[in-house]
């Protein structure tokens, strides 16, 4: 996870690795946000006996974002399959597709995409 304090296309940034199994990876980082960079805003009115809460990022979406990716039959489905599809994305043992020792990397192709996307989102 990269963050930028200035902004994209900034010269300092912060970076957390994290490692492990994707439900880890997934808890660990949405923790990570929630301690790290999100911020609660209390208001109290008046003469009211309830309060609202407001966030500076959109922690449901957050959330929702990493349930999905959790959720394994639908990261295949929506993900990875399209990718291996499309030639992005490679298996490191292509004849055990089922091996628990599976892992995936990019292709040059999907190397390519990466580095146009980077450089798209550095011009924003």
């Amino acid at each position: 996870m990269v963050w930028f304090p200035d902004g994209p296309g900034g010269d300092q940034f912060e970076e957390k690795e994290f490692r492990g199994p994707l439900s880890i990876i997934l808890s660990e980082a949405i923790g990570y946000i929630e301690r790290n960079y999100l911020n609660e805003t209390v208001v109290k009115y008046p003469h009211k006996p309830e309060a609202k809460r407001f966030w500076n990022f959109p922690i449901g979406a957050i959330e929702e974002a990493g349930l999905k990716l959790k959720d394994r039959p639908h990261f295949l489905a929506s993900h990875l399959k399209p990718a291996l599809k499309a030639g992005l994305m490679e298996m490191t043992l292509p004849n055990k597709p089922t091996s628990r020792h599976q892992r995936y990397r990019r292709t040059a192709a999907g190397e390519a995409l990466a580095e146009q996307i980077e450089r798209r989102n550095a011009g924003k």
